[in-house]
Protein backbone atom coordinates (compact mmCIF):
# COMPACT_ATOMS: atom_id res chain seq x y z
CA UNK A 1 0.00 0.00 0.00
CA UNK A 2 1.39 3.39 -0.90
CA UNK A 3 1.74 6.29 1.56
CA UNK A 4 -1.01 8.36 -0.10
CA UNK A 5 -3.61 5.57 0.21
CA UNK A 6 -2.56 4.93 3.82
CA UNK A 7 -2.92 8.62 4.71
CA UNK A 8 -6.32 8.87 2.97
CA UNK A 9 -7.56 5.75 4.78
CA UNK A 10 -6.39 7.01 8.18
CA UNK A 11 -7.87 10.47 7.54
CA UNK A 12 -11.21 8.92 6.56
CA UNK A 13 -11.26 6.61 9.57
CA UNK A 14 -10.37 9.28 12.15
CA UNK A 15 -12.90 11.70 10.63
CA UNK A 16 -15.52 8.93 10.81
CA UNK A 17 -14.61 8.26 14.45
CA UNK A 18 -15.03 11.96 15.27
CA UNK A 19 -18.35 12.22 13.38
CA UNK A 20 -19.70 9.13 15.15
CA UNK A 21 -18.49 10.45 18.52
CA UNK A 22 -20.36 13.71 17.92
CA UNK A 23 -23.42 11.72 16.79
CA UNK A 24 -23.39 9.63 19.98
CA UNK A 25 -23.13 12.77 22.09
CA UNK A 26 -25.97 14.42 20.15
CA UNK A 27 -28.11 11.29 20.58
CA UNK A 28 -27.60 11.27 24.34
CA UNK A 29 -28.77 14.87 24.53
CA UNK A 30 -31.63 14.33 22.08
CA UNK A 31 -33.04 11.27 23.84
CA UNK A 32 -32.61 12.92 27.25
CA UNK A 33 -34.82 15.72 25.91
CA UNK A 34 -37.28 13.10 24.64
CA UNK A 35 -37.43 11.45 28.10
CA UNK A 36 -38.16 14.88 29.57
CA UNK A 37 -40.91 15.25 26.93
CA UNK A 38 -39.26 18.30 25.37
CA UNK A 39 -39.08 16.47 22.04
CA UNK A 40 -41.50 13.76 20.85
CA UNK A 41 -39.75 10.36 20.98
CA UNK A 42 -40.62 9.55 17.36
CA UNK A 43 -39.08 12.86 16.27
CA UNK A 44 -35.91 12.05 18.24
CA UNK A 45 -35.65 8.67 16.49
CA UNK A 46 -36.15 10.28 13.09
CA UNK A 47 -33.55 13.01 13.73
CA UNK A 48 -30.98 10.50 15.04
CA UNK A 49 -31.53 8.13 12.11
CA UNK A 50 -31.28 10.91 9.52
CA UNK A 51 -28.09 12.18 11.13
CA UNK A 52 -26.60 8.67 11.13
CA UNK A 53 -27.55 8.16 7.48
CA UNK A 54 -25.84 11.46 6.65
CA UNK A 55 -22.62 10.25 8.31
CA UNK A 56 -22.79 6.96 6.43
CA UNK A 57 -23.37 8.81 3.14
CA UNK A 58 -20.17 10.75 3.73
CA UNK A 59 -17.89 7.96 5.00
CA UNK A 60 -19.31 4.61 3.90
CA UNK A 61 -19.68 2.76 0.63
CA UNK A 62 -23.47 2.82 1.11
CA UNK A 63 -25.74 4.69 3.48
CA UNK A 64 -29.22 3.25 3.26
CA UNK A 65 -30.27 1.95 6.66
CA UNK A 66 -26.99 1.55 8.52
CA UNK A 67 -27.13 -1.67 10.55
CA UNK A 68 -27.23 0.18 13.87
CA UNK A 69 -30.37 2.01 12.70
CA UNK A 70 -32.23 -1.12 11.56
CA UNK A 71 -33.53 -1.98 15.04
CA UNK A 72 -36.31 0.62 14.94
CA UNK A 73 -34.19 3.19 16.78
CA UNK A 74 -30.51 3.98 16.28
CA UNK A 75 -28.28 2.21 18.79
CA UNK A 76 -25.69 4.42 20.48
CA UNK A 77 -23.37 4.06 23.44
CA UNK A 78 -23.86 6.07 26.60
CA UNK A 79 -20.09 6.19 27.16
CA UNK A 80 -17.73 7.59 24.52
CA UNK A 81 -16.63 4.80 22.20
CA UNK A 82 -16.03 6.80 19.03
CA UNK A 83 -13.48 9.54 18.47
CA UNK A 84 -9.87 9.67 17.34
CA UNK A 85 -8.75 9.51 20.99
CA UNK A 86 -10.94 6.49 21.74
CA UNK A 87 -9.45 4.04 19.24
CA UNK A 88 -5.84 3.36 18.28
CA UNK A 89 -4.92 2.18 14.78
CA UNK A 90 -2.66 -0.87 15.05
CA UNK A 91 -2.13 -1.72 11.37
CA UNK A 92 -3.31 -0.83 7.87
CA UNK A 93 -3.14 -3.43 5.11
CA UNK A 94 -4.29 -3.12 1.55
CA UNK A 95 -4.15 -4.47 -1.94
CA UNK A 96 -5.51 -2.51 -4.87
CA UNK A 97 -8.97 -1.15 -4.14
CA UNK A 98 -9.50 -2.85 -0.76
CA UNK A 99 -7.98 -2.21 2.63
CA UNK A 100 -8.23 -3.56 6.16
CA UNK A 101 -7.55 -1.56 9.29
CA UNK A 102 -6.91 -3.14 12.69
CA UNK A 103 -7.67 -1.06 15.79
CA UNK A 104 -7.84 -1.30 19.59
CA UNK A 105 -10.28 0.69 21.70
CA UNK A 106 -8.70 2.88 24.37
CA UNK A 107 -12.02 3.22 26.23
CA UNK A 108 -14.99 1.09 27.17
CA UNK A 109 -14.32 -2.65 26.79
CA UNK A 110 -11.06 -2.14 24.85
CA UNK A 111 -12.23 -4.30 21.95
CA UNK A 112 -10.01 -4.97 18.97
CA UNK A 113 -11.75 -4.19 15.69
CA UNK A 114 -11.20 -4.87 12.01
CA UNK A 115 -12.53 -2.32 9.52
CA UNK A 116 -12.92 -3.07 5.83
CA UNK A 117 -12.63 -0.29 3.26
CA UNK A 118 -13.08 -0.09 -0.47
CA UNK A 119 -11.95 2.52 -2.98
CA UNK A 120 -14.95 4.01 -4.79
CA UNK A 121 -15.38 6.82 -7.30
CA UNK A 122 -15.62 9.10 -4.21
CA UNK A 123 -12.36 7.78 -2.73
CA UNK A 124 -11.87 5.37 0.17
CA UNK A 125 -15.07 4.40 2.01
CA UNK A 126 -15.87 2.15 4.96
CA UNK A 127 -18.05 -0.88 4.48
CA UNK A 128 -20.70 -1.53 7.15
CA UNK A 129 -19.07 -4.77 8.19
CA UNK A 130 -16.66 -4.05 11.04
CA UNK A 131 -15.63 -7.11 13.02
CA UNK A 132 -14.53 -7.59 16.59
CA UNK A 133 -11.65 -9.93 17.39
CA UNK A 134 -12.61 -12.48 20.01
CA UNK A 135 -10.25 -13.76 22.71
CA UNK A 136 -9.65 -16.96 20.74
CA UNK A 137 -8.66 -15.00 17.61
CA UNK A 138 -11.91 -15.62 15.76
CA UNK A 139 -13.97 -12.67 14.55
CA UNK A 140 -17.63 -11.67 14.90
CA UNK A 141 -19.65 -9.08 12.96
CA UNK A 142 -20.07 -5.78 14.80
CA UNK A 143 -22.16 -2.87 13.52
CA UNK A 144 -20.34 0.35 12.73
Amino acid sequence: MNATDRREILDLLTSFFDAMGAWESDCKSLFRRARQQEVPHLDAKKIATQSLESIFARYCSYSNIPARASYGAPHFSTIPVYGRDCEEVLDVQGDGDTATVFTQQRTAARFKFIYHLVRTEKGWRLEDNRETVNHDGSTSPWDL
